[in-house]
């Protein structure tokens, strides 16, 4: 972890170094949330409904979904195998 003093502007404002906002991805105009907890202060990115970042967390939660959806459902190696059985059979007897 990196301590990096700032000093508050006239109006109250801190300037984040370049080397903070290149590490942290951000560039002028982005948001960022401030946690306060007692008598620290947590900067971090806040990411919009469009970033990369968003986009992942809703992928992981649409396989967590999907995964849920065909949990307890045959595996398409099972369905394959079955398929293959049932035409084997089927083809014994037909040769009788």
């Amino acid at each position: 972890m990196e301590r990096t003093v700032l000093t508050l502007g006239p109006e109250g404002q801190l300037t984040l170094p370049i080397d903070i906002r290149q590490a942290m991805g951000i560039s002028a105009g982005a948001q960022v949330e401030a946690l306060m907890d007692g008598s620290s202060l947590t900067i971090s990115p806040r990411w919009p409904e469009t970033s990369n970042h968003n986009a992942i967390q809703e992928l992981d939660q649409l396989i967590d979904e999907l995964q849920a959806i065909f949990r307890g459902q045959p595996s398409l190696e099972e369905d394959l195998y079955a398929m293959r059985h049932e035409d084997d059979r089927r083809m014994e007897q037909k040769l009788g």
